[in-house]
């Protein structure tokens, strides 16, 4: 049996690069994380100032 060969694309790496890749993605995962809990409470932000501008409409 012939032994396959790996595609083109595929290289081989040192742990310490590929250490060094997992570390980039946990940091751009913890990055995308902040940027969606700041999305999210921007979103709460606007909706308290929608309740509270039909709240002064409705008073005044």
């Amino acid at each position: 049996m012939a032994r396959e060969q790996p595609p083109e694309d595929v290289s081989v790496r040192s742990g310490t690069e590929v250490a060094d890749a997992c570390e980039e993605v946990e940091r751009l995962g913890a990055v995308r994380s902040r940027e969606a809990t700041v999305f999210e409470l921007l979103k709460q932000l606007l909706a308290l100032f929608e309740f509270l501008r039909i709240l002064h409409a409705s008073r005044g």
